[in-house]
């Protein structure tokens, strides 16, 4: 796990913790400190890219489009660390 996370820039970290917490829907209200949407927006994009997020099942029509991580002890992991 800390490869993983060793790996990604700190815009990407910061993605992964709002789709591990929130699914996209924090993305694109929130931002994550002085992060703009637009590069989190890119870093979920990276993340769907290297296998590292995919489709939530649980997708209900007010809300969009929400992901979810692939991993559960990713999951765990982050649940772990702190920030």
């Amino acid at each position: 796990m800390v490869a993983v996370w060793s790996a990604l820039t700190p815009a990407q970290q910061a993605a992964l913790r709002e789709v591990h917490r929130h699914g996209n829907a924090a993305l694109r209200r929130h931002t994550a400190g002085p992060l703009s949407r637009t590069t989190l927006a890119s870093a979920q994009q990276h993340l769907l890219r290297q296998g590292l997020i995919g489709l939530s099942p649980h997708v209900g029509s007010r809300q969009g489009r929400r992901y979810r991580l692939v991993d559960p002890l990713l999951a765990d992991w982050i649940d772990g660390r702190p920030g």
